[in-house]
């Protein structure tokens, strides 16, 4: 015997506000989210265009309170400062420190989005 199971879907997920679950096996959205959400090269091109040629360092060492830094050759250029709540407050803070930094250097970006 089968066992169906609805469950409800917010609304930014597209017409169907309803998703069915037959057996236990969990319902197939990936689609449909992936389909909604921007990827990291378009909610972060600053970051995107850093990590051809920089480098990127993520998570906590043994020897600092640093959970994020930006690195070219000639070393840090940006490194976070604070505790984030997730990852997508953390992202858009080393955004944000990357695009500084090239404004800072006059270098010119151009989003290719």
């Amino acid at each position: 015997m089968s066992l169906i199971r609805s469950y409800k879907l917010p609304s930014s997920l597209g017409d169907k506000s309803t998703v069915q679950r037959l057996s236990g096996k969990a319902p197939s959205l990936s689609t449909k989210i992936t389909n909604k959400m921007k990827t990291i090269d378009e909610k972060h091109p600053y970051i995107a265009h850093w990590v051809q040629d920089g480098t990127i360092e993520i998570g906590y060492g043994d020897y600092d309170d640093v959970f994020l830094r930006a690195i070219d050759t000639g070393g840090v250029i940006w490194e976070s400062d604070k505790v984030y709540q997730n990852l997508d407050d953390a992202f858009a803070d080393l955004e944000a420190g990357i695009k500084k930094w090239y404004q800072d250097n006059g270098i010119e970006f151009v989003d290719p989005a």
